[in-house]
């Protein structure tokens, strides 16, 4: 089993993806999670594009019921007291849209935020866990949880596993490494990007967000919010660029995910960190406010939250270098893939999907979607 056995580190996005299409061909995996918290997709869209068609291919793949993906605009801005797309989306051409979003972002911003948007009716998070779910009932597919690499196992200039914290090998005929850390020296592929890192805050609230679930003479007001939403946070004292808060709901408005990006520098600090949780909330209660939004016998956001989680991301995003267009390998070592999803969920798959189908044309019999 070793011989055909690949190896995947990691538990993002590309990650997944990579277990997927290999796990759902029927060729043994070796997961090796890593230890590091997940990273919730930050929008429920994602860039319309090949990156959207191979999350298309991995829920077939597996055979999940997800519905068609819809394109439009999902995301609004709130500014002066009000909701309004953003300002990049009523530009028909491309160029020209990048070019308004860069001049409306933060640079890590603008790697999470399409220029282009689909949706499926599934927002991410549900997706992603219907894809684990899918995943585990494999039995060639074999998770490890808590454990961390140190190195890479190479012979003859081929890779041909890992090498675990604790000492322990894990072998097979490739090795995808998709986690997050930067440390190990084989990682050349994607050194000098400049890491940046995320906040994320994860509310359960006691009764539904803007109207979902409440009954008007016996009819629902709302299926559904399919929009996210960002709104600016106050700039702070010696601050050169404007950040934004984003997020959405969940279908029931129960649950709402929220991101804030920081720099390298502030991802190491506690006190900064802290002050950034207190901002992000105090941008949900002004966003937020009145009958339209909040339940009867609700004043602010945050009086309507049952449960809060919250996520400190480390690495999360790259602010310099673009996207892999192709498996990205060190030219002295074969069987050795790098992926990352620095650059967006869209960004991710689509890698995994790229580097899953090269190696399959050459190595499995099993037939794994063509990126």
């Amino acid at each position: 089993m070793e011989e055909n056995q690949v190896v995947v580190v990691g538990d993002g996005w590309a990650a997944l993806g990579a277990v997927g299409f290999l796990g759902g061909s029927g060729v043994p995996v070796r997961w090796i999670a890593g230890g590091f918290p997940r990273f919730l997709a930050p929008l429920p869209s994602f860039s319309s594009g090949p990156g959207l068609e191979a999350w298309k291919d991995l829920v077939s793949h597996l055979g999940l019921e997800v519905g068609q993906a819809e394109e439009g605009s999902f995301l609004r801005e709130f500014k002066n007291k009000a909701f309004r797309e953003a300002s990049w989306t009523k530009l028909s051409e491309s160029e020209a849209r990048i070019t308004r979003m860069n001049e409306s972002l933060w640079c890590p911003e603008t790697r999470f935020v399409p220029s282009f948007e689909s949706r499926f009716e599934k927002d991410p998070v549900e997706l992603e866990e219907g894809i684990r779910q899918s995943i585990a009932k494999f039995a060639h597919v074999q998770r490890r949880e808590g454990v961390s690499v140190k190195d890479f196992l190479i012979e003859k200039g081929h890779a041909k596993g890992v090498i675990l914290d604790s000492g322990e090998t894990v072998s097979g005929s490739h090795v995808f490494y998709a986690d997050r850390a930067v440390s190990i020296g084989g990682h050349a592929g994607f050194r000098h990007r400049e890491p940046f890192g995320a906040l994320q805050i994860l509310f359960v609230h006691e009764q539904a967000i803007g109207g979902l679930g409440q009954n008007l003479g016996g009819i629902l007001t709302q299926e559904g919010l399919q929009e996210a939403f960002f709104a600016p946070v106050t700039k702070e004292s010696g601050d050169e660029f404007q950040r934004h808060v984003f997020g959405y709901f969940s279908a029931d408005g129960k649950r709402s995910i929220w991101t804030l990006f920081l720099t390298a520098e502030e991802t190491e600090d506690n006190h900064e960190i802290t002050k950034k949780l207190r901002r992000i909330k105090q941008v949900l209660d002004r966003m937020f406010t009145g009958p339209s939004w909040l339940p009867e016998g609700k004043e602010s956001f945050q009086a309507t939250i049952l449960d809060e989680q919250v996520r400190l991301i480390e690495k999360a995003v790259f602010v310099k270098g673009e996207s892999p267009e192709e498996p990205v390998t060190l030219s002295k070592i074969h069987g050795l893939f790098f992926l990352t999803d620095a650059y967006g969920p869209s960004s991710a798959m689509h890698q995994a999907s790229m580097t899953v189908g090269r190696i399959s044309s050459m190595s499995f019999p099993s037939s794994c979607p063509s990126p």
